[in-house]
């Protein structure tokens, strides 16, 4: 299980370094900064999309 946990957080720091890069070269590092921070804020508030059948069962329960 863990194996499978840090293989998927090895995904997501490679695809996440390699889109940081192509942003930095095309917007520069102060937009780009911008723009992860902004989805940094923005990723809290997609949660209960994401779990929406969950917290509707446990609301039924």
């Amino acid at each position: 299980m863990f194996a499978i946990l840090m293989a998927v957080a090895n995904q997501g720091n490679a695809v996440g370094m390699e889109l940081s890069g192509i942003l930095v070269d095309l917007l520069g590092y102060r937009r780009t900064f911008t723009v992860i921070a902004g989805l940094n804020l923005l990723a809290p508030s997609l949660l209960p999309v994401i779990f929406r059948s969950r917290i509707q069962r446990s609301v039924t329960t």
